[in-house]
């Protein structure tokens, strides 16, 4: 990544998480609302910045969309932006909390995308519209889980906090049990219905293409392996009040798969089998 908008988007990503990070150390005094909007429009240019970057690389190369591990950071930490930017209200103190992890997520996506050697990777032309939609909700459900785990994260530290009978200034900024396990399935269905169409657009493009629904390699089978296990996860979750603990494990483990299967694959073909061959 030569150009300096990635930079330039980073730098603002820190300080909006710096801020925010100094409003939420203010809880229990007088709230002050500006950090927290100075944050969003930070977060505001950033994602601006970083979005004519991707604009630029794909129009230089005729439309065509890089599909190696340094793209699929920098796509994963666009809409990781955009997820913040739509669903952070500066009013909203826990929503502060998951956008100031999320940034500091999307600083790290950037800077490892940067230090990666042999970043320019292999350009695809999504001609085909199946194979569009495909890219695009693979990528929203990627940044859809992302939320969830931090959320799933977050209510561990609260559950701890209560069982402990510490609270501090970080449980203090959390909303209640209730409502970040509430948020946490909201993210997880709203994940899962991506993936479940991703998964549903990307056989019908294979199909068009092979003649085959279903193809076994790494990244389906680990793509596969997470429907399960979230779809477990919600469905126990319907059937037999699964909650608390369980709900985060589950929710661990199957974004464990997920980035075998979205950045587990790409690393290691691009980094273990290819420079071995």
């Amino acid at each position: 990544m030569e150009d300096w908008r990635w930079l330039l988007a980073a730098i603002l990503y820190s300080v909006a998480a710096l801020l925010l990070a100094g409003q939420l150390s203010r809880v229990g005094r007088e709230a002050v609302l500006w950090p927290a909007r100075l944050a969003w429009w930070l977060t505001l240019t950033g994602w601006l910045l970083q979005s004519s970057q991707v604009a630029q690389i794909v129009m230089t190369h005729g439309g065509q969309v890089a599909v190696n591990l340094v793209a699929s950071l920098e796509l994963a930490a666009l809409v990781m932006g955009l997820l913040v930017l739509i669903g952070w209200h500066p009013k909203h103190q826990h929503n502060r909390l998951v956008a100031m992890v999320l940034l500091g997520l999307i600083v790290a996506f950037l800077f490892t995308a940067y230090l990666i050697p042999g970043g320019e990777g292999v350009f695809r032309q999504l001609v085909d519209p199946w194979l569009k939609v495909h890219f695009v909700l693979s990528i929203l459900a990627y940044g859809l889980f992302t939320i969830a785990v931090v959320l799933a994260l977050l209510d561990h530290a609260q559950q701890r906090a209560l069982r402990q009978k510490q609270a501090g200034r970080l449980t203090e900024a959390l909303p209640s049990l209730e409502q970040l396990e509430e948020d946490l399935f909201t993210m997880v269905r709203l994940a899962f219905v991506a993936l479940t169409l991703s998964i549903g657009t990307g056989a019908i493009f294979l199909h068009n293409h092979s003649g085959a629904y279903l193809v076994f390699n790494h990244k389906i089978v680990f793509s596969w392996v997470t429907w399960l296990v979230f779809a477990a996860l919600l469905l126990g979750h319907r059937l037999r009040g699964w909650r608390g603990r369980q709900a985060v494990r589950l929710t661990l483990w199957g974004y464990a798969f997920l980035v075998l299967a979205y950045l587990g694959v790409k690393f290691v073909y691009e980094f273990i089998l290819h420079r071995n061959s």
